[in-house]
Formats: C-alpha cells, structure tokens, sequence
C-alpha cells in the first residue's frame, strides 16, 4: 500500500530534494514541483513531490495521518 504523506524540504537538488518523511530523510523527484523551496512542505507519493502544500495542509494532513502512520504494521 503507497500512502501519500506530508514531507518537509531540506534540500534542494537539480532532479531530487532531500525530505523529511515521518521522521526519516527520504530522496524523492522534484519534477512535478520545480519551483519547491527549502522549508516547503510537499506532498509525497511513490517517490515523488506531486505538489507544494501550504502550512494548514501540511498541519492538518499530519493530524489525519497521525493514527495511520505511528500505528504499528499488523502482519496478519
């Protein structure tokens, strides 16, 4: 299952930009968003910033997400 998450911009790389992905660092494409900045929050899914968030989407999609991302994997 790909989920599309909210990701923080730490660098900003000619094809790529270095994420902040539910606490990890991530590498995604920045082809969808080139005008990306650093400290932008972006929307990430499978291996891609599809479009720059504002501030509330960023807070409030981390607030939807929060159960489904901190909950542990059930491998059943």
């Amino acid at each position: 299952m790909c989920l599309t998450q909210p990701a923080t911009v730490l660098e900003v790389r000619p094809a790529v930009l270095v994420v902040e992905l539910a606490g990890r660092r991530e590498i995604v494409s920045r082809v969808l968003v080139p005008e990306v900045e650093v400290g932008d929050d972006v929307l990430v899914g499978l291996g891609r910033a599809l479009n720059v968030l504002t501030p509330q989407e960023a807070t409030r999609l981390r607030e939807i997400l929060a159960p489904i991302t901190s909950a542990p994997l059930d491998p059943a």
